[in-house]
């Protein structure tokens, strides 16, 4: 079980969840595209999409080793800011092309998700872990 407590444990889950989402644009480009995009979309080609989906595992590595046991805090809350700004803009992206006809709607669930990961990780890096009076 992940332990939502701490800032490992929030970077953990972050890293997991980015690192599935690469796993699946890089394995199956079309797959991903189709859980994305409407039909009437032009289609990114499968290049572009294993692109993606090397940032997104370049994104998740970084967060697995803030994750580390021996991680300096404020690399930890550093890190927790950068996935929590970056999961909130997908998650806003989403919406906005789920308005706009671009997406299925599928895509408003891959918003929330997207917009409550960002939401935990912002307030992860700004409590305190449990047992310490640091903020």
């Amino acid at each position: 079980m992940v332990d939502l407590g701490s800032e490992a444990g929030v970077l953990k889950l972050s890293s997991t969840v980015a690192g599935a989402v690469a796993a699946v644009s890089l394995f199956a480009p079309d797959k991903f595209q189709d859980t994305f995009y409407d039909a009437s979309v032009p289609r990114a080609s499968v290049s572009v999409t294993r692109h993606h989906a090397i940032a997104l595992a370049g994104l998740s590595a970084l967060m697995a080793a803030a994750a580390a046991p021996r991680a300096d805090r404020a690399v930890q809350r550093t890190a927790l800011k950068a996935a929590g700004a970056t999961w909130m803009a997908a998650g806003l992206l989403n919406v906005y092309e789920t308005a706009d006809g671009q997406t299925t709607k599928a895509t408003w669930a891959i918003a929330a998700v997207n917009c409550l990961l960002g939401g935990l990780c912002l307030w992860r890096a700004t409590r305190s872990s449990k047992g310490s009076s640091r903020p």
